[in-house]
């Protein structure tokens, strides 16, 4: 049996109002594709939410079958991927601890894990689309693996007029179009020419890195 831990940067919100400890967000997405090549497929959750509904998954932290932290009160395929509403339970330290940290946005990431039901493998593209799949548990995690949420917060600038910062366009050069850390910072500080040289450079590359960003 194949389990699996995948991490997204997700879009947790904290509420102001109701119970103190409860928040809502994304712990998965659809359609974009993760650093292990894996794509997660509309409807993917959809039998296991039907055998096992939110207060049956757990909530973790960091994957700890020993430190469960709260409870789920919705777990539910929206448009976007799987959107949660969580509550912790504040009598315990780490959940404790985890809310100081959320509210704070030094945590700010979720985390599925679960097992493959059906899949599909795209050889040509070294790709995986999950068609369905089982899960277990959802974690509050510190390092999110899928930058998703990054590269949306890059894009909607982008289209709403205002700049995006540099730390962010550095994150998607180098998790959307393949730049090492180092030719990331130096395309950002001097455009193309700030790159090494490279024999077969093209202005295809530069369109390359283009299309690449406006698909975002």
């Amino acid at each position: 049996m194949e389990y699996k831990r995948e991490a997204f940067s997700a879009e947790i919100e904290l509420k102001a109002d109701g119970d103190e400890g409860t928040f809502t967000g994304l712990a998965s997405t659809f359609g974009n594709m993760d650093l292990t090549r894996d794509i997660i497929e509309p409807g993917a959750f959809a039998k296991s939410l039907k055998k096992r509904p939110a207060r049956r998954i757990k909530m973790l932290f960091g994957h700890n079958v020993d430190e469960p932290i709260g409870v789920f009160k919705a777990v539910e395929e929206k448009k976007e991927g799987l959107f949660v509403e969580g509550k912790l339970i504040l009598d315990v330290q780490r959940a404790k601890e985890t809310h100081a940290l959320m509210r704070e946005k030094a945590l700010d990431a979720m985390s599925i894990g679960f097992r493959t039901v059906v899949d599909e493998f795209d050889s040509d593209k070294r790709v995986r689309t999950l068609k369905e799949i089982e899960l277990f548990e959802i974690s509050i995690v510190v390092f999110p693996a899928n930058e998703r949420a990054r590269i949306r917060t890059v894009k909607e600038a982008f289209q709403s007029g205002d700049t995006p910062t540099k730390r962010e366009l550095e994150h998607c050069l180098r998790d959307v179009c393949g730049f090492s850390g180092s030719d990331a910072k130096a395309f950002i500080a001097k455009g193309y020419d700030g790159l090494p040289l490279r024999g077969d450079a093209t202005d295809e590359d530069l369109r390359e890195i283009a299309d690449a960003l406006r698909g975002m």
